[in-house]
């Protein structure tokens, strides 16, 4: 709890000089250290904190490297990361996001079209993707009427009949 209350404070120093992922095995710590120093502009002293992160919560550290090298220019590890993240959560809409937006800073926006269009077609009950999808095609200035009604219509299912209410949005 000591490393959740550090982060709220924005005490990166302090943060960076806890033992982490051994603060009642919780990965909590080392996520918000690599994530203040993403937001503080330093990728590169992030990677060590995702790394310590994969001890304990493979998804968050494979999307916190995924993001650090993103940022930092290495793109071919950051879309191998955060494809990794991708199919460690498959339904979490933010990793999705993240992917595409990756995507398309690495490849452009038809690839990242493409690559998540094959996704939602693969996966064609998963609102995540749907949703994603008609995202993508908004920020590349496509018209996206069909793929919104289409993501529309599997979180509506989701929240009624799936039994959930992890809908995305």
């Amino acid at each position: 709890l000591l490393g959740v209350a550090m982060a709220v404070e924005g005490d990166l120093d302090g943060l960076a000089a806890l033992e982490i992922g051994t603060e009642e095995f919780s990965f909590l710590p080392s996520v918000a250290v690599g994530s203040g120093f993403i937001a503080g502009g330093d990728p590169a002293a992030a990677l060590p904190a995702f790394l310590q992160t994969a001890r304990l919560e493979r998804e968050e550290s494979w999307l916190g490297m995924g993001i650090s090298q993103l940022v930092s220019g290495r793109y071919d590890q950051a879309l191998m990361n955060i494809n990794a993240a991708v199919w460690e959560s498959p339904t979490d809409v933010q990793t999705a996001r993240v992917y595409a937006q990756a995507l398309g800073t690495v490849n452009g926006p038809d690839a990242a079209i493409e690559a998540i269009s094959a996704l939602a077609d693969a996966n064609v009950n998963n609102g995540a993707w749907a949703l994603v999808l008609a995202e993508t095609m908004q920020y590349a200035g496509l018209d996206n009427t069909e793929a919104t009604a289409n993501a529309i219509a599997l979180n509506q299912w989701a929240v009624t009949f799936g039994g959930t209410a992890n809908a995305h949005g």
